[in-house]
């Protein structure tokens, strides 16, 4: 088990920013996505959504298109087949 002073600080920062600022950033997904609810997707495709949006527009401004490659990365490894082109149509349009 990983003990928690062995999480890299870019980590933490980013789980830790991602929740203080979720009312912001689920107010920005769910403009971009009016046929959906964000609360109502799988909590891993909510979290991979989460922390691209912070990692882009909070933390650093880093750069959109490899942000989304790590975001559909991690879709593919740990999302059903296809859900990965979910996330990266609304990372697309969001960040």
């Amino acid at each position: 088990m990983l003990e928690y002073d062995d999480i890299p600080l870019f980590s933490k920062e980013i789980v830790i920013k991602s929740l203080t600022n979720i009312n912001d950033i689920k107010q920005v997904y769910q403009a971009n996505m009016p046929k959906w609810n964000f609360d109502r997707l799988n909590a891993v495709e909510r979290a991979i959504l989460l922390m691209s949006y912070t990692h882009r527009k909070v933390i650093e401004d880093s750069q959109k298109k490899v942000i989304i490659d790590v975001a559909v990365r991690l879709a593919k490894k740990y999302l059903d087949k296809d859900d990965y082109k979910f996330v990266n149509a609304i990372l697309d349009r969001t960040l």
